[in-house]
């Protein structure tokens, strides 16, 4: 995530790193790499909201300080067989703004599109970008989330660097709205929003205290 010096949300927090001396240029590779990755994707950000007929800076007051992180993920060569629900990635949409994503040249990324499996051939060079669950509820679904998977038909290990751009903590989150149209999704804090996912998928899952809770 973006480097902090001290905690700023319940979410937030300085990065670990490790030791300098073990992972030569690693602190710094990977700190570039965030701020181009992060420009990149509030890039498309103003694209998408340009695309619906607003300012394409409309939003930017609410990613001024990004909830977004950095994954390296590596797959194991198991091979998928979903019928005994074996998949490299089972399905699953993104919680935030837009997603970025890197990966070698190993097949293996779907998107789910009106009940069928598209395969997302690599491209060299260049990024997949998906819709997160957010900006659909940003535009009151006009945009849609993208539902993906990964399943390993190859045998073969695979690596990719998603990079999730979502908007601050405290970003208040309000459906964007056509003329004569009426809101699908209700207002929320955008950090609210996230707690709730977590609590609803992560079974051990316990929210920090906010800082008023902590005084009392």
């Amino acid at each position: 995530g973006r480097e902090m010096a001290a905690e700023e949300s319940l979410l937030e927090g300085p990065n670990n790193w490790p030791d300098e001396a073990e992972l030569p240029g690693w602190r710094d590779t990977m700190v570039r790499y965030y701020a181009a990755v992060a420009a990149a994707a509030h890039r498309v950000v103003r694209l998408l909201v340009q695309a619906r007929g607003l300012d394409p800076h409309a939003l930017d007051a609410h990613f001024v300080k990004p909830l977004g992180s950095v994954k390296l993920l590596r797959y194991a060569p198991e091979v998928s067989t979903p019928e005994d629900g074996v998949y490299g990635c089972g399905q699953h949409s993104d919680w935030g703004a837009v997603t970025l994503l890197a990966t070698d040249d190993q097949p293996g990324l779907q998107i789910l599109m009106d009940g069928e499996w598209w395969d997302v051939p690599p491209r060299p060079g260049m990024f997949v970008v998906n819709i997160g669950d957010m900006f659909e509820q940003w535009f009151n679904g006009a945009y849609r989330s993208t539902v993906h998977r990964v399943l390993n038909t190859t045998g073969k290990e695979r690596y990719s660097i998603p990079f999730f751009y979502e908007p601050a903590f405290e970003a208040w989150v309000e459906p964007i709205v056509a003329e004569g149209e009426a809101p699908r999704f209700a207002p929320v804090k955008y950090g609210d929003y996230l707690l709730g996912k977590y609590a609803a998928t992560q079974s051990d899952f316990q929210a920090p205290p906010s800082s008023s809770e902590a005084a009392e």
